[in-house]
Parts: structure tokens; sequence; C-alpha cells
């Protein structure tokens, strides 16, 4: 008798991915490029929601969390809450860009561990997911924020394997070893967070007014130029950009 493994439709749907796209396979199996496209509506929470709805547990590790991000999965993970399907989630403070109110958001349901790493330049966007099969992973560019999901130009792959298989146990293996490295997220956690959260706003906003600032003087400044002022001078002179 074969083994199950052998006969299993995921060697078809490994051969139309990777070897030859006429060959017919089960499209659930098939490697698939995610992306956000506007004119024929395709994004990539699309396929997030589709595979949370349908997972036995999921693992989540990016880098940014937007409160934006979070309510476009916000109805899927109350299902799964009701459903009692485990979920981690492990996010960074890198920059300080992820959104003190999504972590508030997210500390709210029961069933899903969060967790934030707090040190090294933390850069990861992958989402695992586990089925009645295996193991669907998804991983490229997109973090949870609203527009990664549904409107940035964004790349990702996502596989189908078993949960034998080498590629999934090493990444399951990753995201348990980082997972235990990182800060458990609580209130507590997350009123300190909010102080640097806010001091990088500071910041940023400091940034941005420096650079109105010298965008304004160096337009004052070419106004200003009598090259500018003469027009004859200005149409008899040929400018080199």
């Amino acid at each position: 008798m074969n083994s199950p493994v052998i006969d299993h439709p995921l060697l078809s749907s490994f051969k139309t991915g990777f070897i030859d796209r006429a060959v017919l396979s089960e499209k659930k199996f098939q490697p698939e490029l995610l992306v956000n496209e506007r004119s024929t509506g395709r994004k990539v929470l699309s396929v997030l929601l589709r595979e949370l709805l349908h997972c036995e547990a999921f693992w989540f590790s990016v880098a940014f969390v937007t409160k934006g991000g979070v309510a476009t999965l916000i109805e899927a993970l109350k299902t799964l809450e009701q459903k009692g399907v485990p979920g981690q989630i492990l996010v960074s403070q890198y920059q300080n860009f992820t959104e003190p109110e999504a972590l508030k958001m997210l500390l709210k349901f029961s069933n899903v561990g969060l967790r934030m790493m707090t040190h090294g330049n933390f850069h990861a966007k992958g989402y695992m997911f586990k089925t009645a099969f295996g193991r669907n992973l998804i991983v490229g560019c997109s973090n949870l924020t609203d527009s990664a999901l549904c409107s940035n130009k964004e790349w990702n792959l996502k596989i189908s394997a078993l949960a034998e298989s080498g590629i999934m146990f090493q990444s399951h293996a990753e995201f348990e070893k980082e997972y235990q490295e990182a800060v458990e997220v609580d209130a507590d956690f997350i009123n300190q967070y909010v102080s640097l959260y806010n001091e990088k706003s500071r910041y940023s906003r400091g940034i941005q007014v420096d650079i109105h600032y010298q965008l304004v003087n160096q337009l004052h400044s070419i106004l200003s130029d009598n090259r500018w002022s003469n027009p004859t001078r200005c149409k008899s002179k040929r400018w080199r950009i």
C-alpha cells in the first residue's frame, strides 16, 4: 500500500506551482503570489481572512501593527474566539511604529497570546495557519496594517505543506524561538510603551516641521533670485537639469 504522503494531493500542486503550471491539481494547495490589485479587487486581506476562518490555530509574526490593520480582522478574530481557536501574535518594538491602540484591541481576545520583541531589528512578516491537512504559510512584505493588507503594492507568497515538512518545521521552530525571547504584552506593558510611542511621534512631527521650513526657505530663495524675476533673461537662458 502506498504511503498517504506519497498519494497526497500536495504533490500534484507542487508540480503545478514549481514545475509545470499545466499540471492539474487542487488550487487550494498550489503556491500563490498574493498582491493588492485595485483593478481586479485582489487583496492580501481576502486570503488572510479566508485562512483565519478555516484554521485550527494561527501564528502571526509581524514587525508593525496598526489599529486599522487589526480592525480589518476584528470580526474574524471574534469568530475564532467564540470557536476557541488559539492564536499567538508576535509584534515588534522596532522604530516604535506599532500603535498602542492596536495592542489594546488584540489584548481583548482571550484566545490570543500577544508578545512584543523589544530588542534587535525585528522586521518579520509571516502568517502561519494550522489546517485539517497540515499548514499554510504566508510570507512576504505585508505587515498587519490596513494599507499593507488592502492597498499597498505588496508581494507575499502563500505555500501549503504538511506539518511534518521541513519548511513548516523550520518556520514554527523559528517562531517559537522568537516568541519565547519576546516580552508578554499586558495592560502595564502597553502603558509603558505608550510613552515611547508618543516620544517617537513628537520626534517625527519635529522632523516634518524642520523639513517644511527648509523647503519654504529654499523656495523663497529661488523666487528671490533675479533670474526668476527677469522673464527676458529666463527665456534666453538654457537651463540644464
